[in-house]
């Protein structure tokens, strides 16, 4: 590996990672006229200082989070949840280090761990019921996840779904899907073009146009006409 190509990655400014609540609840969201929306709930405008906050592995005093609705996302999906119920997310940022979650590499889950995401989980849910009153009492089903089980299931350094943090400095300087490498090919949320969902989709297609040998216009294209062959409308 190129001595300059590893400086380079292990210079990068790495995301805040994420907590996630999985909820499954006994209310059908969709028929009570909830759009198919992703929900941004905050009770601060200082998102710096929350940030700061928990880069250095702190709570801060405000919670920002993210409220996504599988159900009105995904409606025709069977599999989500039982008629009549909706299937339901909770995102918000959290502290990476091991030493704020009570753990040690390797270790299994402490009562300090438990007690972290259980905190962290009523947090998420109170700001949650601000956009969908009675949220609380219509759960019948849920999980959370951590930056520690991203780290431990997904192998994601420091927990960290989106790789590098999307910043100005950083823009420009992330992976494309080649490097100097030879046979060695990049893709996920830590390429360009960015990260997120559709970033991630990108970066994809671009690391197997580059594995095909052709552009991805003609990647994207070959795709449409084997839709169109099969039947799909493309």
């Amino acid at each position: 590996m190129p001595s300059r190509l590893l400086r380079r990655v292990r210079s990068y400014e790495l995301a805040l990672p994420l907590a996630v609540v999985y909820l499954i609840l006994d209310r059908d969201l969709a028929a009570e006229g909830y759009p198919n929306a992703t929900r941004l709930v905050t009770d601060t405008d200082d998102f710096d200082a929350e940030y700061a906050a928990l880069r250095a592995g702190e709570l801060p005093s405000s919670t920002s989070a993210g409220l996504w609705i599988a159900s009105l996302a995904d409606p025709e999906n069977p599999r989500l949840c039982a008629p009549g119920q909706t299937n339901v997310q909770l995102i918000g940022p959290a502290p990476a280090q091991h030493t704020w979650w009570g753990i040690t590499p390797g270790s299994g889950s402490t009562a300090r761990y438990d007690a972290r995401r259980r905190e962290l989980r009523d947090r998420l849910v109170r700001s949650a019921e601000r956009t969908v009153p009675g949220l609380a009492d219509a759960i019948v089903h849920e999980e959370t996840g951590t930056p520690v089980t991203d780290e431990r299931f997904m192998r994601c350094t420091g927990g960290v779904s989106y790789g590098p943090a999307f910043t100005p400095s950083q823009t420009f300087t992330r992976l494309g899907a080649t490097g100097p490498v030879e046979g060695l090919f990049h893709a996920g949320a830590g390429v360009r073009p960015s990260h997120g969902l559709v970033g991630t989709l990108f970066g994809g297609v671009a690391a197997a146009a580059a594995v095909a040998g052709v552009s991805v216009d003609d990647l994207r294209d070959a795709a449409a006409a084997g839709c169109g062959a099969a039947g799909t409308p493309t």
